[in-house]
């Protein structure tokens, strides 16, 4: 089953347990992933770095959401340390339900504008418009200037 980290974060905090995240980019690792987590009974985040994306097609992403939707254990599927908007738009897009959006190489104004006033920044407008009709909670994670996104 798919949740969002929201979701997934609130019941493992009621519950006090951790969650196992794992860095995903190719089938087989992602089948070891889910089947060891669905032995364990064990919620699980699958982690996607940014610079994976780039070489896994949205075929991949359509494969990971079949198989984590149509298990009997919570997945998140997360975007981690997204760096820039068009990481998050193609999360959007294939499925993804989670997204940290890490800042190390924006400067805090350009980051400001963009995200913290997301009504008011051309690139927020970009996201609002041409992706997400009704966008996605989001919650400001200002240490080392981040964002999270659930969707």
């Amino acid at each position: 089953m798919l949740l969002n980290m929201k979701q997934l974060l609130e019941v493992a905090q009621k519950h006090q347990f951790a969650v196992g995240a794992f860095n995903v980019a190719d089938s087989n690792f992602l089948r070891v992933v889910v089947e060891e987590a669905e032995s364990n009974n064990s919620p699980t985040i699958i982690a996607v770095h940014p610079t994976e994306l780039d070489f896994v097609k949205d075929e991949f992403f359509a494969y990971v959401l079949s198989r984590i939707k149509n298990s009997h254990v919570p997945f998140v599927l997360h975007l981690d340390h997204g760096g820039n908007l068009d990481d998050i738009m193609r999360a959007i897009h294939v499925g993804f339900s989670s997204n940290l959006m890490s800042h190390f190489l924006t400067s805090f104004y350009q980051f400001f504008f963009s995200y913290i006033r997301m009504g008011n920044s051309r690139s927020a407008r970009r996201y609002s418009n041409n992706i997400h009709p009704n966008p996605p909670p989001i919650k400001k994670y200002l240490s080392r200037f981040s964002l999270i996104i659930n969707f």
